[in-house]
């Protein structure tokens, strides 16, 4: 059960939730958006209804023991998909949450203008990024 050091923090966000982007601003410097309204909402991440999700190909490299070491997603991208740019940071926390180990994103495309596309980092806010490796 969590103690004191950690529910206290929580309950001053709770109580009023401006302060965490207060602390945001002032631990990284970051240019918080104008906001109407900042509230709680609920903490449960994971999806209520579950949405499929999957990758052209998936390789895990193992060790002796049979613990993950690697994997790698495999997609193979023809065309402009922007959903692509919500779905690839997908598979790779899930992945990399359920197998314990780095994960890559390899994409790979017919030209270099689909590469061009495909290697853009997908910025997931607050100075996340995912930047998938291509080939052509």
């Amino acid at each position: 059960m969590p103690g004191f050091d950690h529910e206290m923090p929580i309950n001053l966000i709770h109580n009023r939730p401006e302060t965490a982007m207060e602390l945001l601003r002032a631990v990284t410097g970051m240019k918080i958006p104008t906001f109407a309204a900042a509230r709680v909402e609920a903490v449960d991440c994971t999806q209520p209804v579950p949405i499929e999700h999957r990758a052209d190909s998936v390789v895990v490299l193992r060790d002796d023991s049979g613990a993950a070491l690697m994997v790698v997603i495999v997609e193979v991208q023809q065309g402009r998909d922007t959903a692509k740019r919500f779905s690839w940071p997908v598979y790779v926390t899930a992945l990399r949450s359920r197998l314990r180990c780095d994960t890559a994103l390899l994409v790979i495309c017919p030209d270099r203008t689909m590469a061009r596309w495909c290697e853009k980092a997908i910025w997931l806010g607050m100075g996340g990024v995912i930047t998938p490796w291509r080939r052509w």
